[in-house]
């Protein structure tokens, strides 16, 4: 029980713009792979990793 009191007290959290800043800090953004990279915008784009024949229903 007590991770869910944790979870639901995390939505209290409030970041300050120099909290997103630092935490963003670092981040280098990255191509997504796998299972991510189905995630497409328009189905009809090739997953980076398929053969290109699979079929997601």
């Amino acid at each position: 029980m007590h991770h869910i009191d944790g979870a639901v007290a995390a939505l209290d959290l409030k970041l300050t713009e120099e909290d997103m800043t630092y935490l963003e800090e670092m981040y280098i953004p990255h191509k997504l792979v796998g299972v991510m990279a189905l995630n497409k915008k328009k189905p009809t784009e090739k997953a980076t990793w398929s053969t290109g024949n699979q079929v997601i229903k």
